[in-house]
């Protein structure tokens, strides 16, 4: 994994510029680098599947603590759920949607309103989980059909 270049697209994300060239796929941004599930794939195996089900949930909980936390104004809960979204989201390959939870992270640290971010992170988080749905259905139909991940 390239820590390097991840670092480097979520930095571009949090500035509001948006994915680099490095960063599509058939000229479209990418929602999901498969290369780190591919990478963890191979290192772990099957389990993988079991995690991304838990990290959705965990993602999802997330979201709704920040959410909630939002319309209360609590904005230390708003920073730490948002931390945590970003890390889980960078985890699992999930670019865009660690950018936009990094992006709600900085709006709480500088004291910036939140709330018009919200509907992007939930956009996003379920491009994500569409994305890490599709990549699961494809690792097990390969699987099933006696061919393998790498």
């Amino acid at each position: 994994m390239d820590w390097a270049s991840l670092g480097a697209e979520m930095e571009r994300l949090v500035r509001g510029e948006g994915i680099s060239a490095a960063a599509t796929q058939s000229g479209s941004a990418v929602v999901l680098d498969t290369a780190v599930l591919d990478e963890i794939l191979e290192t772990i195996g099957s389990p993988l599947l079991a995690l991304i089900d838990g990290m959705i949930r965990e993602a999802r909980r997330l979201a709704d603590v920040m959410a909630g936390a939002a319309g209360q104004s609590e904005v230390e809960t708003v920073r730490r759920a948002a931390h945590s979204l970003k890390g889980l989201a960078s985890q699992f390959g999930a670019s865009r949607f660690a950018g936009r939870a990094a992006r709600i992270e900085q709006a709480a640290i500088h004291g910036e309103k939140i709330e018009p971010f919200l509907p992007d992170v939930e956009t996003t988080a379920n491009e994500a989980f569409s994305a890490l749905h599709r990549w699961c259905h494809e690792v097990e139909r390969r699987g099933s059909s006696g061919t393998t991940a790498h």
